[in-house]
């Protein structure tokens, strides 16, 4: 069940990751040892789909300050790694953050193809989710907290992204639905 998971399962996968190895990508299943996990979406967005997360809580952007920055850096790592082995190629992926935590309530790094060809890719909000601004680059969250020392994302901004109409990613031509 989609929202069992997405509340609660991700915590119990990182105390028992026994009970997800089909989840756990490759070698990223001795949790206990890692500051970022890399797991296969369980609803993936498009034909892949992979999430980098830290295996600590880290639920909120107002919380992030300079002391995360390694996690954020070895997100980093760990997706680019990834990418490199991933049989889709570097030029047909991407690689962001979401500027409004969403339902899995974690801060998390997404790779995923660009074809978002999938039965779970179905509202205009997830479309819109992968495909505007409120994919944000693991670089720009990065330079933010280097700069500033905390990152913040005007929710009221990137929530009304989620409400435009759905545009193609190659031509810009807007759909209803």
């Amino acid at each position: 069940d989609k929202t069992t998971w997405i509340s609660s399962d991700f915590h119990k996968m990182m105390r028992e990751p026994a009970k997800f190895e089909h989840l756990i990508y490759d070698d990223d299943h001795d949790l206990l040892s890692r500051n970022v996990c890399t797991i296969r979406h369980p609803y993936p967005k498009a034909q892949t789909h992979l999430m980098i997360l830290p295996t600590c809580q880290f639920s909120q952007w107002k919380n992030v300050n300079e002391t995360h920055l390694h996690l954020f850096y070895e997100m980093k790592e760990r997706g680019m790694q990834v990418i490199k082995e991933l049989p889709e190629g570097e030029e047909n992926l991407k690689m962001g953050m979401f500027a409004v935590v969403g339902a899995l309530k974690q801060i998390s790094l997404h790779i995923v193809s660009k074809d978002m060809k999938s039965p779970h890719m179905n509202t205009k909000r997830l479309w819109n989710m992968f495909n505007t601004e409120h994919f944000v680059s693991i670089d720009h969250v990065i330079s933010t907290v280097e700069k500033e020392g905390a990152i913040e994302f005007d929710n009221d901004h990137y929530l009304g992204l989620l409400k435009q109409p759905i545009k193609c990613t190659h031509c810009e031509k807007e759909f209803q639905s």
